[in-house]
This record gives C-alpha cells, sequence and structure tokens, in this order.
C-alpha cells in the first residue's frame, strides 16, 4: 500500500466579527477562496480562544484561560533566558529541522522543509515570525510579538551546547511512563520526556481522557445550502487540546514503537538516512541510546503496560468498544497501534474558504506492498489538516473519544483513518499542582508527594537494560 504524503497548508484564517475581517495569516498564504460559508459570532470567539490557547500551552507560564483571556497578561516559561536580556529566550533544537518544526507546531503551519521566513498573525493575538539564520551557534530565529506575553520578544533556536552546561543527571520520567490525576480521574502518558543532556527541561504528558469542557457541542456555521444562505449544524468538535504537531508526532511514533519494538531497526532509518548518530532524529531528539537498546526498552515498556494492567486506563474505549463485558484485548491495542491512526490534538479553527478545519496527524506503521511482495515495513507519519464543509458534511468527535473510531461518518476524505484518537496535552509543569516554576527534570513533579499525581508505573524504577 502506497503511504499518503498529503499535506493540506492551513490557509489564512478569515473571521468575521461586527464586520471587521480578521485571521490567522501567513505570509506565504495563498487565500484563493470567496467563502461559502460564516461560523457564528460565538464559535469564531471559540476559534480565536483555540488559537491563543496553544501559543500559550508553549511560551507561557500555565494559567486558566477564561473568558477574559484576550486582556490576560501571562509570564513567559519557554526555554531559558538570555543572560542579561530576559526577553530573548533560548530553546534548544538539534538542527534547522527540528526549528523549523517548533515554528510549525506553534502557529499551526505545515511549512515545508527550506522554509527562510514566514510570518503568522492573528489579530486580539499578535504575530509571530521565523527567520532562519543557519548559522554554527543558531539556526533560527522566532520574532515574538503576542500581546497578551508582552515582556517576551525572541526566541534563538539553537544548539544545546549554546545554553552552557547543562543539567547533569537522569531524566526523572521516561518514555512510557504512566501517571494519574486524582483531579479529574485522567491518565496521562509521558510521549517525551526532559532530556537535560540536550537542554529539554520540560516532559510533556497526553492522555486519552476528554472532559466535556474540551468539546463544544452543536457548532453553527451559515452556509449556502441549495443556493441560499441557512445557519446549518457542523457538529461536536474539539476544543482547546493544546497539542502541537512536534510534540504529537513524537507520541504517535511511541506509541506504534511501544506496540511494535522491532520497527525501532526501521525508525532509524527512515528516509533511508540512518538517524543514529551519537543520538536519534525522532522521538524528540533526544534518544542518545543504540538501536538495540531502545528495542529492547520498548519491548519493556510493553510488557509492564501489561502486566500493570494499564493499557485499558490508558485508552478507555477499550473498556466499552463493542466487544461485550470483556471489552478489548491488550492484543487487539497493539495491533491497532501497529496500523493506520489518526490523532486529532487540537481545537478547530476555520479556513478562509469558510471551512472548518481540525489539526490531525495520521500514523501508520506498518505498511503490506499491493504488488504481492513480501510486505514492506514503513513508519510513517503525515501531519494533515481534516477539512468539513459546512452544510455538507458533519462531525461528530465524540465518537472518536468514546470509541476510537471514526466510522459512522459520511465523510469524503481518504486520508482519515478509521481508527482516531483525541488527546490533550501538558507539560510537566502544566500537570504539575506547581504552576509557577519549571519542575526539575531530575525530579518526580510537583503533587506526587501529595498524593494529587499518582505514578502508575515509571520506567526507570523497573527497567535496567543490560546490553
Amino acid at each position: 500500500m502506497k503511504a499518503k504524503n498529503l499535506f493540506r497548508l492551513l490557509p489564512c484564517v478569515m473571521l468575521l466579527i461586527g464586520g471587521l475581517s480578521f485571521g490567522a495569516c501567513s505570509d506565504d498564504d495563498n487565500d484563493g477562496g470567496n467563502g461559502n460559508a460564516d461560523i457564528d459570532t460565538e464559535e469564531q470567539a471559540v476559534v480565536a480562544e483555540n488559537e491563543f490557547a496553544r501559543i500559550a500551552s508553549v511560551l507561557a507560564q500555565p494559567s486558566e484561560l477564561g473568558s477574559n483571556w484576550a486582556s490576560q497578561t501571562l509570564k513567559p516559561a519557554v526555554g531559558r533566558p538570555v543572560e542579561g536580556n530576559t526577553s530573548v529566550r533560548m530553546v534548544a533544537v538539534v538542527d534547522e529541522k527540528e526549528a523549523l518544526d517548533f515554528y510549525n507546531g506553534l502557529t499551526g503551519q505545515h511549512l515545508p522543509a527550506g522554509t527562510t521566513g514566514n510570518t503568522w498573525t492573528y489579530p486580539s493575538i499578535g504575530s509571530l515570525s521565523y527567520e532562519k539564520r543557519g548559522e554554527a551557534d543558531c539556526y533560527a530565529v522566532i520574532h515574538v510579538d503576542i500581546r497578551q506575553i508582552p515582556t517576551l520578544k525572541q526566541i534563538n533556536l539553537v544548539p544545546s551546547s549554546v545554553l552552557g552546561d547543562n543539567a547533569a543527571g537522569e531524566a526523572y520520567y521516561n518514555f512510557g511512563d504512566v501517571i494519574y490525576d486524582t483531579r479529574d480521574d485522567s491518565y496521562w502518558v509521558c510521549g517525551r520526556p526532559a532530556a537535560p543532556q540536550f537542554g529539554k527541561d520540560k516532559s510533556w504528558w497526553f492522555s486519552l481522557y476528554i472532559p466535556d469542557a474540551n468539546v463544544k457541542k452543536d457548532v453553527k456555521a451559515t452556509a449556502k445550502v441549495d443556493g441560499k444562505k441557512q445557519k446549518v449544524v457542523v457538529g461536536n468538535l474539539p476544543y482547546k487540546l493544546n497539542g502541537t504537531i512536534d510534540k504529537v508526532t513524537t507520541f504517535g511514533e511511541m506509541l506504534t514503537l511501544i506496540a511494535r519494538p522491532d520497527l525501532y531497526y526501521v525508525y532509524v532509518h527512515v528516509d533511508g538516512a540512518v538517524k543514529y548518530h551519537g543520538h536519534t532524529h525522532g522521538l524528540g531528539n533526544i534518544v542518545d541510546k543504540t538501536p538495540k537498546y531502545m528495542v529492547n526498552y520498548f519491548k519493556d515498556v510493553k510488557y509492564y503496560w501489561e502486566q500493570y494492567k494499564l493499557l485499558p486506563e490508558i485508552f478507555p474505549f477499550m473498556k466499552d468498544a463493542g466487544m461485550g463485558e470483556t471489552g478489548m484485548s491488550n492484543e487487539r491495542m497493539f495491533e491497532i497501534l501497529a496500523s493506520p491512526f489518526t490523532i486529532f490534538y487540537a481545537g478547530y479553527n476555520v479556513n478562509s474558504s469558510g471551512n472548518i478545519v481540525l489539526p490531525a496527524c495520521n500514523f501508520n506503521g506498518y505498511t503490506s506492498s499491493l504488488e504481492g511482495d513480501s510486505g514492506l515495513e514503513y513508519l510513517h507519519t503525515t501531519p494533515y489538516d481534516f477539512v468539513l464543509s459546512p452544510g455538507e458534511e458533519t462531525f461528530d468527535i465524540t465518537t472518536c473519544i468514546d470509541r476510537g473510531s471514526t466510522e459512522g461518518h459520511n465523510i469524503d476524505d481518504p486520508s482519515l483513518n478509521p481508527v482516531a484518537f483525541v488527546i490533550r496535552v501538558k507539560d510537566g509543569q502544566q500537570l504539575s499542582t506547581n504552576w509557577l516554576f519549571t519542575p526539575s527534570p531530575t525530579k518526580a513533579l510537583p503533587g506526587v508527594d501529595k498524593g494529587v499525581l499518582v505514578e502508575k508505573w515509571r520506567a526507570n524504577e523497573s527497567i535496567h537494560i543490560i546490553l
């Protein structure tokens, strides 16, 4: 089966509020549509909040974003400040690709490799501008003008060596660790650990427990139906999930590697280039172990997830997946994770044609040849925008939440997999009980000591791989 490479670049988001036209725009966009639909004023405000929530989740200290989010003032919490100039922060990246991936994650775009400059703007929020530097001590710069984070002016995307003495010691959390949050009965998986040796101070966590607050019910739009404009229901759509494509890519690929650990040998050769040269690209660019070590590591994660009965907690739809009282088996769940699946990771937005856009990413761990060959194994990841046309299509995100499935929708989109998950994303600081300081990468998250967060399984306590 030929792997799909379907990239739908997010066009300029045009919103109409009180006669004022505004949207999230890139200077590389090609706005080619007159628009056949307009979302209601209430929905337009939700789209703007979705955009800001994504940016704030990466750049700012955690904060409850309410209806007054546009007038809030947040403190920056990204990377490390430049000595003597706290308005400039440094973020460690391994190369120019990761630098662009970081910017794409912030802005929700899919700019291609080789992009040298781009400006993203949104009224009521501000602008972010990407400038490729290509220098030994700075891969790229992001100029920041976000109204709600006024003290942050620039982000330098630099090699970790530029940060100076990086923290010593082993990161406390690792790939596949599981935490239970007693505050909302949710389970969280570590999909991108901190890596102090590479200047990565934050861990990133992912949960398939999606509360009602993260779903907007009966989103409406005014669309042309049979040549006449009328109000139509688009569906139930995701809201403020706060994922970014760079972090979600790591999480989805990790799930496939846990399901089929031997695929790691393929993973480090994806795109025809050996990724292991001291450390591996992919998985957040933080792996400094050999492929053999990582294969054994993921085998152990898979084993302990089963031993600790964690799969039905991580994937709650397994408990009621139309499989009777027994639910879905672990074996079947691992088969799903090694097959094509889609992850929805961010709140919905609107493109210039008036269509609803749900940011998504496709993962494909195994592909068989259609020509009858022995079978080819890939680990193929494709970010794309799932687009809904109001008046022509409807979508209910709760089927993905409750059943992990898109079946039952009359959607003409060959890239949307029958299996789809919805995730929330938090960094360790956001998950912890202390929102004022970035947690130490070598210690438990604040909240574990008081039992608010419960470590259900932690690799560094259980796994001792000797090679």
